[in-house]
């Protein structure tokens, strides 16, 4: 039996991002939270977009940056779209193995909300010493 594992050489804490955040136009003062997954709906990432506009409600300056592909990207914009929050969405896509690790770095919460639970993502936050939620349905 193998267990959840990271390469802790590589992800580690401690690696530059602020040109991550830049690149999608927040800076240090905004909160960034981090999905990593394939973009299918089982995953739940559509929770933490319909939570944006109540995060937003209580005065936090909160973005969702989700790094994937997969049959939902149409789906969580469209969502995104309906309710005023496509500005607080970023969508990724594939990022580069070296990026990875920077963007963990770069988030201030990992949010897990998939609904089934898969402990090598979210070994991988705790890495970082990441917040990293994590529910089940």
């Amino acid at each position: 039996m193998t267990y959840p594992t990271v390469d802790v050489e590589r992800m580690r804490p401690g690696l530059l991002y602020a040109d991550l955040r830049v690149s999608i136009g927040i800076g240090s003062e905004q909160q960034l939270i981090l999905s990593v997954g394939r973009l299918q709906r089982r995953k739940g990432f559509d929770q933490v977009i319909r939570s944006l506009p109540g995060l937003v409600a209580k005065g936090l300056d909160a973005h969702y940056a989700l790094i994937g592909i997969g049959e939902d990207w149409d789906y969580l914009q469209s969502i995104a779209k309906e309710l005023g929050v496509s500005d607080r969405l970023h969508l990724l896509g594939h990022v580069s193995a070296d990026d990875l690790p920077r963007w963990y770095n770069a988030c201030d919460v990992f949010a897990m909300p998939n609904r089934e639970i898969n402990g090598d993502t979210r070994a991988s936050a705790w890495s970082f010493w990441k917040r990293a939620p994590a529910a089940s349905r």
